[in-house]
């Protein structure tokens, strides 16, 4: 969200509301959970994938995830799946820090 929204939506957030003050800081999902929880941080942007009952969500953007494969391969011919299909492949991901990942 950092990097994929946050770069266009923010500079017009702050245009319209010139009083405002945002300390952005870059974490992992479970990170930012804890920094919620512990009352550190006002608001987060995390994945969908992590434990967030105790905590007031709205959802920001969809972003859904989509696999890759050569057209020969028996799942190329799926329109739509879902990832325990693929799971049973050996695949490549994002690297094991990143929160998407840890959800894998």
């Amino acid at each position: 969200a950092q990097s994929e929204y946050l770069p266009t939506l923010l500079p017009q957030y702050l245009v319209l509301h010139p009083e405002m003050n945002i300390d952005l800081h870059e974490a992992e999902s479970s990170e930012i959970v804890d920094a919620l929880t512990q009352g550190i941080a006002s608001l987060g942007l995390v994945s969908s994938f992590f434990n967030t009952r105790h905590l007031q969500t709205k959802e920001f953007a969809s972003d859904p995830l989509v696999l890759i494969c050569p057209v020969t391969h028996e799942l190329a011919h799926y329109k739509e799946l879902n990832l325990v299909d693929a799971l049973s492949y050996g695949f490549i991901g994002l690297k094991s820090h990143h929160s998407l990942q840890q959800s894998i």
